[in-house]
C-alpha cells in the first residue's frame, strides 16, 4: 500500500479505519479498473482486521473471494483462502467462509474437497432466512457443482425479496445467477429475460462491469439461437472489454462462439475456441460445462485424442458433483469416444438420465448425436425416432442451427425432414413482455407486477396487449395452460 505523505491513508493508524478505506478504494477500483484490483486492495485491508475484527474480515474476504472468482483470479483466491484459514469467524459466517475455501479448492482442482462444503452452505441459506451475502455466495456456488434446480428456486426467492425491499443494487447479480441457471437447463427465453433486465439496472446504476457479465451471456444465448450476425457483433463489441472486467462470463461468451461453430458443423473451428476455453483461467468454474462440447467438437473433427485431458477433468468433476445431469454429460462424452461395444450403452443410459434430469436442450443434444451414430450403423428406425425429437425439442427452444443440422442427418439417409418451424410461442415474446407474462400467469395483478418490475400498470397493460396476439390468445386467464408446460416439462 502507498503509505507516502500525499496519500491520506498514510495519516491514518487505526487499522480498523484504514481497513474501511482500503475496502472502500477496492469497490471502487472494481468498477474503475477490475475486479482483480478489488481482490487486491480488499485481501490487504482484511489482513488488517483479521485479529481484531472477524466480522469485517469476514465481510471483506467474502468481497476478495468474489472478486477474484469474477476475474478468474485464482492467485488472488489462495491469497485470500490462506487468509480464512487462520482466523476465526463470527457465529454467522462460518459456512459461508468454509464454501469459499471450497472455491479455491475446485479451482484448483480437488472436487472431491469442494462439493461438501460448498453445498452445505446452500443447505444452510435455504428458506431466505439469511444474509444477501451468504445466498449470493450459495447460489454461484451451486452452478459451479450443477445444482442447477435448486440455484433457480433460490434465486427466484431472492430476486422476489431484493425487488420488494428495493435492494437495486443487488439485482443485477442475483439476475447473473438466474441467467446462468436458466441457461444451463435449457431454458432460453427466461435466461434471456434475466439477461435483458440484468444489463438494463447495471446501466442505470453505472455497473459497467456487470452490464458486461450479462451481455456475455447474451452472446452465447445468441449463438444458441443460430443468429451469427448478431452472436458475432456483440462478442466483438463485448469481449475486450469484459475479459479484463469479468473474465469468467467473458469465457462463457467464448464458449458461445465455439458452440456456433459447432452447431453449423465447423468442427475444426470450434474445436480451436473450446481448447482455449478448457485451458483459460476458468476452465474449473462454470467453464467445465464446456468440456461436452469440446469433446464432440475433437470427435467430429478427427481428433478425439485431443479431448482426453478435459474429459479427464470433466469425469472427475462429474463424480464428485453427483449430480444427474452432470453424469449423463459424462456419459455422453464417454459415448462419442468409445468403439461400437460399449457405444450404445453409454448413450442409452445417458439420455436415460437426461429424459428426467437437465431440461430439454440436454436431452435434444444426446438425441442428436446417438441418432447421428445409429445412422451411420444402418439403424434406420430408431435413428430416425431420435433425431425427429431433437428437431422438434430445437425448434420449440429456437436453436434454429441445432435443428437445421438434426434434419440434414434425416435428410442424409433419403428421408427429407420437416419443412422449419418457428419456436414455441414464448420465444416470440420479447424479454420483458416474457417476465410480464410469466407473472400474470400466476395471478399477479397489474399493478403487483408493476411493483415487482419497476414499471407502471399502464406499461404492464402495453405488454400484455402487445403479447396476448403473440401467444394466441385474448386473456390473462388463457396464459396458465401457455407458460405452465413450458416450466414444469418433463425433465425439468
Amino acid at each position: 500500500m502507498d503509505v507516502s505523505p500525499g496519500n491520506p491513508l498514510s495519516l491514518t493508524t487505526g487499522p480498523g479505519v484504514r481497513a474501511a478505506a482500503i475496502y472502500t478504494r477496492g469497490a471502487v477500483e472494481y468498477e474503475r479498473t477490475s475486479p482483480r484490483a478489488d481482490a487486491e486492495l480488499t485481501i490487504e485491508a482484511a489482513a488488517l482486521v483479521c485479529d481484531t475484527d472477524p466480522e469485517r474480515a469476514a465481510l471483506t474476504l467474502y468481497e476478495a473471494a468474489h472478486a477474484a472468482r469474477h476475474g478468474a483470479a485464482h492467485d488472488l483466491l489462495r491469497r485470500a483462502a490462506d487468509l480464512m484459514r487462520g482466523f476465526t469467524p463470527p457465529d454467522d459466517w462460518p459456512p459461508v467462509v468454509a464454501a469459499l475455501l471450497g472455491w479455491a479448492e475446485l479451482f484448483a482442482g480437488r472436487p472431491e474437497l469442494a462439493v461438501g462444503p460448498m453445498r452445505d452452505l446452500y443447505t444452510a441459506t435455504r428458506g431466505g432466512a439469511n444474509h444477501l451475502t451468504h445466498r449470493i455466495t450459495a447460489g454461484f456456488g451451486g452452478l459451479m457443482i450443477a445444482d442447477d434446480d435448486e440455484v433457480i428456486a433460490e434465486a427466484e426467492d431472492m430476486l422476489a425479496e431484493v425487488r420488494a425491499g428495493g435492494a437495486l443494487g443487488w439485482i443485477p447479480y442475483t439476475l447473473n445467477v438466474l441467467a446462468v441457471a436458466r441457461l444451463f437447463r435449457g431454458e432460453f427465453a427466461d435466461a434471456r429475460a434475466c439477461v435483458a433486465e440484468g444489463a438494463s439496472v447495471s446501466d442505470e446504476l453505472g455497473n459497467t462491469t456487470e452490464s458486461l457479465a450479462h451481455r456475455s451471456v447474451e452472446v452465447w444465448l445468441h449463438a444458441v439461437a443460430g443468429d451469427e450476425a448478431r452472436c458475432r457483433a456483440l462478442a466483438e463489441e463485448v469481449l475486450p472489454r469484459a475479459r479484463a472486467r469479468h473474465r469468467v462470463n467473458a469465457e462463457i461468451a467464448v464458449w458461445g462462439l465455439g458452440m456456433l461453430d459447432l452447431s453449423a458443423r465447423r468442427f475444426g473451428e470450434a474445436f480451436e475456441r473450446l481448447e482455449r476455453v478448457s485451458q483459460g483461467p476458468a476452465s474449473r468454474d462454470l467453464l467445465i460445462r464446456a468440456v461436452p462440447d469440446l469433446v464432440e467438437a475433437a470427435v467430429r473433427g478427427g481428433m478425439p485424442d485431443r479431448a482426453e485431458g478435459p474429459l479427464a477433468a470433466f469425469c472427475h468433476w462429474a463424480e464428485h458433483v453427483d449430480r444427474p445431469v452432470a453424469t449423463g454429460l459424462a456419459l455422453r462424452c464417454r459415448a462419442l469416444l468409445a468403439g461400437d461395444g460399449d457405444a450404445d450403452a453409454l448413450y442409452t443410459e445417458a439420455l436415460r438420465l437426461h429424459e428426467r434430469h437437465g431440461g430439454p436442450y440436454e436431452r435434444a443434444r444426446t438425441q442428436l448425436v446417438y441418432g447421428e451414430w445409429l445412422r451411420r450403423r444402418r439403424r434406420r428406425t430408431e435413428a430416425r425416432a431420435h433425431l425427429a425429437a431433437a428437431v422438434t425439442v430445437f425448434e420449440r427452444l429456437g436453436a434454429g442451427l441445432w435443428a437445421e443440422r438434426a434434419r440434414g442427418e434425416l435428410a442424409a439417409f433419403g428421408e427429407r425432414g420437416d419443412e422449419p418451424r418457428r419456436g414455441g410461442p414464448l420465444t416470440r415474446l420479447t424479454p420483458q413482455e416474457l417476465q410480464v407474462v410469466r407473472l400474470a400467469a400466476t395471478g399477479h395483478t397489474n399493478k403487483e407486477i408493476a411493483a415487482q418490475l419497476f414499471l407502471s400498470p399502464r406499461t404492464v397493460g402495453h405488454h400484455l396487449y402487445k403479447a396476448y396476439p403473440k401467444l394466441g390468445v385474448t386473456g390473462r386467464a388463457e396464459l396458465t395452460d401457455l407458460v405452465e408446460p413450458a416450466a414444469g416439462e418433463p425433465g425439468k
